[in-house]
């Protein structure tokens, strides 16, 4: 593992890719009983529901490639705690080579 850089999803950054890491953190999490529900769609949707609506997703890369994904998408509305703007922090995965590696934290911090 080479120094991991975290960034703003580059345009060299397919949702393609973004999808396969989505999907092979899933089958790992899977085993350990965990599910998650975005691996499960399509490249397409995964932009609507960040950078389609004004957000962004990060992305951790080990030189060229993408280990690790995680979006946040700031929305407005009434929730259980009350009226105004909330972040949605979603899409968060570290493809299972590079987990227990401190990819998470670099992406979450």
């Amino acid at each position: 593992m080479g120094d991991i850089i975290v960034r703003k999803r580059p345009d060299s950054v397919s949702w393609e890719e973004v999808s396969h890491v989505l999907k092979a953190a899933h089958e790992e999490n899977v085993r350990r009983g965990i599910r998650m529900t975005y691996p499960q769609l399509p490249p397409e949707r995964l932009w609507e529901k960040t950078e389609g609506r004004g957000g962004t997703l990060f992305v951790a890369m080990d030189g060229d490639r993408l280990v690790g994904t995680a979006a946040v998408v700031r929305i407005e509305k009434t929730i259980w705690c009350g009226d105004g703007a909330y972040a949605y922090c979603f899409l968060d995965a570290v493809l299972p080579a590079y987990a227990g590696k401190g990819v998470f934290r670099k992406l979450a911090f």
